[in-house]
């Protein structure tokens, strides 16, 4: 039985020290890649953002293994959205806020956004709202000031009050520019749904855009937005050109790195401006744009079996391991060698 006792631990011993080797060895033969292409393409009708950067039609990036992508989509007037697919398995109902995450990527992706022309169908998808409001520059209303959605497909301007107007504004995802005298104030986004609710409420999208919830048979909703300058500088609080969606005329997209935690166009969720902006014509909500990022810290997690164990540590703690049960069978056969000498000497 003792004997048996220790052909175990021996055992036992030899393959936990194979493991380390094990899995260095296989690292050859264990060959996954780094990264993965991503292919988005969509018809005329709308435009597609990536991590918020406008995409153009055909795009191809790289993306990291087991990363993730935020997708938005930017209806053009008379257009809405019909489909989503991602390697020709319809995602549209995974499509929500104004926005597509895609997670944990391990393979090659093609995205396929299909656009289309709104109709007089009962059924049809298009709904609308007129909106209304007022524009803030720190405490000050904003006059003079012009208002772009989605890339000029409607413009507005502000006047001496700092309130503007606009017709037929779809429901969905949206752009907004705002400028003064040539010089752009603030990029942002906002997403306008329709739910079963009494009022005009706000809440926020996983990707950090805000998002507009309004009752079902809403024709009108008032909308302001809070461009933030807590430094009282004259300048936003957000740089506009980090904030900048792209031009559809001039596409220049950059590859996305795969940080999940990045929300170039909208607001971070996490963010909270440290003044609180305050609805003085009590008309609707507010959209404020600036105010201070908490940054989030980011775990590196190890992406395959191979890479867990050549882990410093890891392999540290494997080999300790293997030490303590080498001594451990040492101490075993010494003592069962010892209670053979007594039982003989009996």
């Amino acid at each position: 039985m003792k004997k048996a006792i220790s052909i175990i631990m021996t055992l036992v011993m030899v393959l936990v020290m194979a493991i380390p080797t094990f899995a260095s060895n296989t690292t050859i033969s264990t060959v996954v890649p780094d990264e993965h292409t991503v292919t988005v393409v969509y018809n005329e009708g709308g435009y597609v953002l990536v991590n918020g950067k406008l995409c153009p039609d055909g795009t191809q990036f790289k993306i990291n293994r087991f990363g993730e992508i935020d997708l938005g989509a930017v209806f053009k007037n008379g257009y809405h959205l019909d489909t989503i697919k991602v390697n020709n398995t319809d995602v549209t109902e995974q499509y929500a806020d104004g926005n597509l995450k895609i997670t944990d990527i391990n393979t090659d992706i093609l995205v396929e956004f299909a656009f289309e022309k709104c109709s007089d169908d009962a059924n049809d998808k298009c709904g609308k709202v007129d909106i209304e409001g007022t524009v803030y520059f720190g405490d000050t209303e904003l006059k003079d000031a012009t208002l772009s959605f989605d890339f000029g497909s409607v413009t507005a301007k502000t006047n001496a009050d700092g309130r503007y107007s606009v017709e037929d504004i779809a429901d969905g995802k949206h752009l907004v520019q705002i400028s003064k005298d040539g010089e752009v104030l603030a990029n942002t986004s906002f997403v306008i749904v329709r739910a079963d609710v009494d009022e005009v409420t706000l809440t926020t999208a996983s990707d950090g855009t805000q998002v507009i919830v309004v009752p079902t048979d809403a024709d009108k909703i008032y909308l302001d937005f809070h461009i933030l300058d807590n430094n009282n500088d004259g300048k936003p609080d957000i740089d506009p050109d980090d904030t900048d969606p792209g031009d559809p005329d001039n596409p220049d997209f950059e590859d996305p790195d795969g940080n999940p935690n990045d929300t170039p166009s909208g607001d971070d969720p996490d963010s909270k401006p440290e003044t609180d902006p305050k609805d003085e014509d009590k008309d609707g909500v507010i959209i404020t744009i600036g105010g201070p990022v908490k940054p989030t810290p980011i775990i590196p997690i190890p992406d395959t079996f191979v890479e867990f164990f050549e882990s410093p540590l890891v392999m540290g703690s494997m080999m300790v391991l293997s030490l303590f049960f080498f001594i451990l069978l040492i101490f075993k056969r010494k003592k069962d060698e010892e209670d053979d000498r007594e039982i003989i000497v009996e």
